[in-house]
């Protein structure tokens, strides 16, 4: 019968060969391969022992919390702002997240700004360009408006400007 240690053993012995780089390939090759059964079993095993994933799952969040409850606040919270950013197609990286922080005036017009749940016009936000998904500024909300509507009367401008250039062209053959 295997006892503790010796199952301790295997299980850092599995780990260990599974971690070599010639074995990778071949897991990586066997699961290509196989990957619906692999994934049936999978999911087959997380639905027989979901209570016990959710269990330890919680467990874990909770050991989080206790050893740093402002850090996993911390955490947990840009880890959500930035998903939403990025499912937004905001280029986001942690330089610009401390930027925007560490940011307690609109850099636009200077107005103190503050980050809230609720929309004002004092609240904090991140403009970005919506076909680049570059950051611009972090400003407040009211010259974060105002910037789109600059981008929209942009965008029509150089619509016209495309249309009287084609039409330019229509006019000159027309003549010739």
């Amino acid at each position: 019968m295997p006892t503790a240690e010796s199952y301790a053993r295997d299980i850092e012995y599995y780990r260990e060969y599974k971690n070599r780089p010639e074995n990778k390939e071949k897991e990586h090759q066997r699961y290509l391969n196989n990957k619906e059964e692999v994934q049936a079993r999978g999911k087959a095993h997380y639905e027989a022992n979901k209570e016990r994933h959710n269990k330890i799952s919680k467990e874990n969040i909770e050991k989080k919390k206790k050893e740093d409850p402002e850090g996993y606040k911390k955490k947990r919270d840009k880890t959500a702002r930035m998903s939403k950013w990025r499912k937004w197609g905001v280029i986001i990286n942690d330089e610009i997240y401390d930027r925007y922080l560490n940011c307690n005036n609109c850099e636009i017009c200077d107005m103190k700004i503050e980050s809230t749940k609720k929309r004002t016009t004092y609240s904090k936000v991140l403009d970005h360009n919506h076909y680049t998904g570059e950051v611009r500024y972090i400003c407040c909300h009211g010259c974060n408006m105002r910037m789109g509507e600059i981008d929209k009367k942009f965008k029509r401008v150089m619509e016209d400007i495309k249309l009287l250039s084609s039409l330019k062209k229509v006019h000159k053959i027309l003549i010739v």
